[in-house]
């Protein structure tokens, strides 16, 4: 998968870790001991989405129909890292758009060391996004008190990207075949479909356009369970996936406030920037998988899953907003109606699941 050996993984797995042994000490067992650690990163998950959505000026609604998804949520309460990625970079896009929400402020040197510290997080169970950060580059010059400060946070993000790829990669020039994934079939062999790469470039570029129309149009993946589903556990049911689509849908087409700034010049230049980011980190999501888990010289890329996503799929969300739409609507109803039917949507949909699995059981 995408969870390739680096230096940096321990960042997320260290919260789980720092509880198991805490339980341990206290003499917890086994049974006790996951729950405690599955509790923590769920609070951990829920403590930075939090915070997020407290940035934000506007947004805060999007971020939370993606957020309590049931797929995320699931995610944190296994022992994986997604949900620290999605988390985190859900605060980096969020205090990132909540600074160009005022255009009249000035970034502070605390500001950038936070947007920074939250992409690193964010990137560290998975360098591969470290791309995400490439939106930051394109914040404008009103935004800095000087053109020295401007381009000194540009040198930090740039610095930033390419210390996260030396740890991805450097790793792989000592050990041998280290991104082969051997789930993938004894022919897959990673440093051979590297130099298949470089040396049929032409085919490669056919196989990933031909992917990347199924991605689009989602053909490779089964939204409705990808995004309202409880892995191992089994899907929710249609109709709970599609009222969960509706809402998100509904959010970013109501999720408006006046002086949000969203029809001004930065956000203007940012919407492009970020576009052209997701696509970029799509494509080399694809070629990882090609070369860590495809057999070499393949017609096809496999191991692509919906969930890889999921990290950044706020900003794709924020930016789907049209321009020059307002909204009127009741704060308090808008309240009543997102997260109430969020929260009845997800406990029917979790009641149904567990009912199923129950049965099954017996």
């Amino acid at each position: 998968e995408l969870d390739t050996p680096n230096p940096n993984a321990i960042l997320g797995y260290l919260p789980m870790a720092a509880v198991m042994s805490g339980a341990t000490l206290l003499g917890a067992d086994i049974a006790k001991t996951v729950i405690l650690t599955r509790l923590c990163n769920l609070l951990i998950y829920a403590a930075v989405i939090y915070f997020a959505i407290g940035k934000l000026k506007r947004g805060g609604y999007i971020l939370s129909a993606i957020a309590l998804l049931s797929c995320p949520l699931f995610m944190a309460c296994i022992f994986k890292t997604d949900h620290f990625m999605i988390a985190w970079f859900a605060y980096g896009f969020a205090y990132l758009f909540s600074e160009l929400q005022q255009p009249e402020k000035k970034l502070t040197t605390s500001d950038m060391v936070k947007i920074l510290g939250a992409f690193f997080l964010a990137c560290s169970p998975k360098i591969l996004y470290c791309a995400m950060l490439l939106p930051l580059l394109f914040i404008g010059k009103n935004k800095f008190e000087t053109p020295k400060q401007q381009k000194y946070f540009r040198i930090a993000t740039v610095l930033l990207v390419v210390i996260l790829l030396a740890i991805l990669f450097l790793p792989g020039i000592f050990l041998y075949d280290l991104y082969t994934d051997t789930r993938g079939g004894a022919d897959v062999n990673s440093t051979d479909q590297i130099l298949y790469i470089l040396t049929h470039p032409f085919s490669y570029i056919h196989v990933l356009l031909e992917y990347w129309g199924d991605f689009i149009s989602l053909n490779e993946f089964n939204v409705w369970n990808n995004t309202y589903g409880y892995g191992y556990l089994g899907a929710t049911g249609t109709w709970h996936a599609t009222l969960a689509l509706i809402l998100l849908v509904y959010c970013i087409f109501t999720d408006r406030t006046e002086g949000d700034g969203y029809e001004l010049k930065p956000f203007k230049q940012m919407r492009p920037a970020v576009w052209l980011t997701c696509i970029l980190q799509i494509i080399l999501i694809c070629t990882s998988m090609y070369v860590g888990f495809t057999p070499v010289g393949a017609n096809y890329i496999s191991g692509v899953q919906f969930r890889y996503l999921f990290p950044f799929l706020f900003p794709i969300c924020y930016f789907l907003t049209p321009s020059g739409i307002t909204c009127n609507i009741n704060e308090k109803f808008q309240k009543f109606f997102v997260f109430g039917g969020l929260a009845l949507n997800f406990l029917a949909g979790f009641l149904n699941t567990y009912i199923q699995v129950f049965f099954w059981s017996m």
